[in-house]
């Protein structure tokens, strides 16, 4: 048997609800369709919806046919996160949707929801629970010990794998992170896991333009939500400005944020072997490519006549 498992899809979540269902319509389901087997299920891990409590006409409607796709390939079942009282409310109306309210097992695999007490885990070669275990990883850890396969589905955002527990995050960046995104496929026989990663949604990407070739570099997908820092210092040359808002234009990004030059550092560092101040003043003139040799000379000739 081959599980198929998402979490934390935050349906209706602000600004990338479009990009949240071409993600299922074009990747997910077309994937399951060629991939998937009689015997296979598909899993949600919990937290279906952004808002918990309520969500538009549009993104129920959308969130009830992708739900009604996957149940015609393939068998769901739902873990109920704290999150998820309206969801499953919904969308255990859909033939061959199950919610999970405790715990089931099937086959080799446990499914538990956050209601369920870790202590009280039956043995399973597998293990999918929603719960938080961070607030006592080692008690989780010994526990599961003795399980192949460990799935959490509670966080939105963590590393794929810590120690003996797989991760299971949002399948999609809901904001900045470096960790792959994708969903999980688990061979319950083999006790294998594999993510699938997700290079279909956009990405945030931050990006900063110091000088002007640094416009060379961009190379996003147009889709991605690209947030870019430009020096101020570069908007002097009508040439710059036009070549900027070119790539404005184009690339059409996210959030535009103009930052002053960095200030030439003004610390003058006295070495321990040398404490010789017009050899100090030299030396630092020198780095900073400055010459002030003639007013120097002035400077010293007074001092020389004073003291």
């Amino acid at each position: 048997m081959k599980l198929f498992i998402t979490s934390n899809t935050q349906f209706g979540y602000k600004g990338i609800t479009k990009d949240q269902f071409s993600y299922f319509t074009n990747k997910i389901i077309p994937f399951l369709e060629k991939n998937s087997k009689n015997g296979d299920i598909f899993i949600h891990g919990g937290n279906i919806f952004n808002n918990k409590k309520t969500a538009n006409l549009d993104t129920i409607n959308n969130v009830m046919d992708i739900f009604e796709e996957i149940s015609k390939i393939l068998p769901i079942y739902i873990i109920k996160s704290p999150n998820d009282e309206l969801a499953t409310l919904l969308l255990k109306r859909i033939s061959n949707v199950n919610i999970i309210d405790t715990k089931e097992t099937i086959e080799n695999t446990l499914m538990m929801s956050y209601k369920e007490d870790i202590n009280d885990t039956d043995s399973g070669d597998v293990i999918i629970f929603n719960n938080d275990y961070m607030i006592n990883p080692e008690l989780y850890k010994n526990i599961l010990n003795n399980s192949t396969v460990c799935v959490c589905t509670h966080y939105d955002d963590k590393e794929i794998q810590d120690d003996n527990i797989i991760n299971v995050g949002s399948p999609y960046q809901l904001n900045k992170t470096t960790n792959k995104k994708g969903f999980l496929v688990v061979d319950t026989l083999k006790k294998k896991f594999k993510l699938i990663e997700n290079t279909f949604s956009p990405q945030f990407v931050n990006f900063e333009i110091n000088k002007i070739e640094d416009l060379e570099n961009i190379k996003f997908n147009k889709k991605d939500f690209i947030d870019i820092k430009v020096n101020e210092s570069l908007l002097n040359k009508k040439e710059n400005l036009n070549l900027l808002n070119m790539s404005i234009n184009k690339y059409n990004f996210n959030n535009i944020t103009y930052v002053k030059d960095k200030e030439k550092s003004t610390d003058v560092i006295i070495d321990s072997h040398s404490f010789d101040i017009k050899e100090i003043i030299n030396e630092f003139l020198s780095k900073e490519k400055t010459d002030l040799t003639e007013e120097l000379k002035t400077v010293y000739k007074i001092y020389s006549e004073k003291f």
